[in-house]
């Protein structure tokens, strides 16, 4: 069962950091990289649904990417977090948000997500399938194009301190797929290091065999080393610029907003972002 755990600010090791970004220069940020999906291509592997597991399993096992605040502006850390994204509707150039069950078991999330594009992918309106829970977050694609830079500007953004996580249309270089992937976050509980570790531990999901995947508790994340300060390296040119791009037709994939929990009186849709086609 998901539980919110209050944050004791003043013991906090990360109190310093937390008052100079939130309260005395407020500031959120992005970066941009690209991710070698060629094994996931190889693989045969449904896209949009892969990158969702993938994204939610590394983002649940750092409490940086899992801190928010609740409905009374307190700090605290979700035990675990549920991706949210859309679907487009073509005729209305519309979409609408989904959310799905996480689970660590790759074949079971699947069947989930699955479940909700079949039983919600039809339904008009912003939010198809109702009562998101307050542990989700953002995950968008945006499948027409590709960039090298994205940045959601947020009216209530410094009060939002969930990541927020945009994909792109992948493309083929040199003979491997490639897909740009935006992580914007809080400056007030996420720094540069966190994120480079995240794209690192992403990729590294990314180059493994995603088979089933059961452990004790079904929710509980598989066991892959976390990359630490010193054994962080780089990827595969995770954070080079694409040069010669084949753009790719991109026929399964979607694109996605979210909810969220906010300081007082921030919208749970502030985050959102209209978006692609499941797939």
């Amino acid at each position: 069962m998901m539980q919110f755990t209050k944050i004791d600010i003043n013991n906090w090791t990360r109190k310093e950091y937390f008052d100079h970004y939130f309260d005395n220069t407020p500031c959120t940020y992005s970066m941009t990289v690209k991710l070698d999906i060629s094994k996931l291509k190889k693989d045969g592997k449904k896209l949009y649904p892969t990158l969702l597991y993938g994204v939610t399993t590394i983002l649940n096992r750092h409490e940086e990417f899992r801190t928010a605040l609740d409905k009374n502006g307190q700090v605290g850390v979700f035990s675990e977090m549920l991706p949210c994204y859309t679907i487009f509707h073509k005729k209305t150039e519309t979409f609408s948000s989904i959310w799905t069950e996480f689970t660590a078991d790759y074949t079971e999330f699947l069947q989930n997500y699955q479940k909700d594009i079949d039983a919600y992918g039809e339904r008009k309106g912003m939010f198809a399938k109702p009562n998101p829970p307050e542990n989700t977050f953002p995950v968008s694609m945006i499948p027409w194009t590709s960039f090298e830079g994205f940045n959601l500007n947020l009216k209530k953004g410094y009060d939002y301190l969930l990541p927020i996580f945009t994909f792109g249309k992948y493309y083929e270089d040199g003979g491997k797929y490639h897909i740009p992937l935006s992580i914007q976050v809080h400056h007030a509980v996420c720094d540069g290091f966190h994120i480079c570790r995240f794209v690192n531990e992403l990729q590294e999901l990314r180059n493994r065999t995603l088979t089933v995947c059961r452990t004790e508790h079904k929710n509980r994340i598989p066991k892959i080393r976390p990359l630490t300060g010193r054994t962080m390296r780089k990827v595969d040119g995770l954070f080079l610029s694409p040069k010669s791009k084949k753009e790719v037709n991109y026929n399964d994939k979607t694109e996605n907003p979210r909810p969220a929990p906010s300081r007082k009186g921030a919208s749970r849709d502030a985050a959102c972002t209209g978006t692609a086609q499941a797939g």
